[in-house]
């Protein structure tokens, strides 16, 4: 990332252009939930579609 970034902006509470979006595919890895929405559907569907956005960002311990 760049002084300039979206993300980075946001962060500051500076005007953007555009919501960013930050991603954390590798936390998706031990959920049962999400592996079985990823069988269904692409990244970029999953994305698109808000409605999954409840169901696959909670907050869970790591696995030992």
């Amino acid at each position: 990332m760049t002084y300039d970034d979206l993300f980075i902006r946001a962060c500051r509470g500076q005007k953007v252009e555009r919501v960013p979006v930050w991603y954390m595919r590798q936390a998706g890895r031990y959920d049962p939930e999400y592996r079985e929405i990823k069988k269904k559907y692409s990244l970029l569907e999953i994305c698109r579609q808000p409605e999954f956005g409840p169901s696959l960002c909670r907050s869970r311990p790591s696995p030992p």
